[in-house]
């Protein structure tokens, strides 16, 4: 049987030419052009544009959410104060606060440990975790 998702929680937030599943939460930031996936979590001051982001499998429990902070591990989701443009970012990132994904070098190729870059676009991969005031 399947269990449907609550419905998106968006508090202070601006949407443009936007789709936002169920389950996400999207507290003062904003969005243009975007996709955002099922339970996606976007922390305040963040900006999302051109961008796709698929969201997570499962919701982090309030005791995880604490053990993350106690060991010094980013939340499933985008952090505080981020600007992400023209990227794509697969299920369950992990983007800590302060983060600029927006291909800074306009570099056309690369492969990293975390990301890759097709034709400018930045890919980030599943799982992957890009620390707090990291650069792309």
């Amino acid at each position: 049987r399947s269990r449907s998702l609550p419905p998106s929680k968006i508090i202070d937030s601006k949407i443009e030419n936007s789709i936002v599943a169920d389950g996400s939460i999207i507290s003062s930031c904003s969005l243009k052009n975007s996709i955002v996936g099922l339970r996606s979590r976007i922390h305040s001051g963040s900006i999302v544009e051109n961008s796709i982001i698929m969201g997570a499998d499962y919701f982090e429990t309030e005791e995880q959410l604490k053990n993350n902070l106690k060991s010094n591990k980013t939340a499933i989701g985008i952090g505080k104060n981020c600007i992400i443009k023209k990227a794509i970012l697969d299920k369950n990132a992990r983007i800590g606060d302060n983060v600029k994904i927006v291909n800074a070098k306009g570099v056309e190729n690369h492969e990293d440990k975390d990301y890759l870059i097709r034709d400018g676009i930045v890919i980030i991969y599943k799982n992957a975790a890009i620390p707090s005031g990291t650069t792309i």
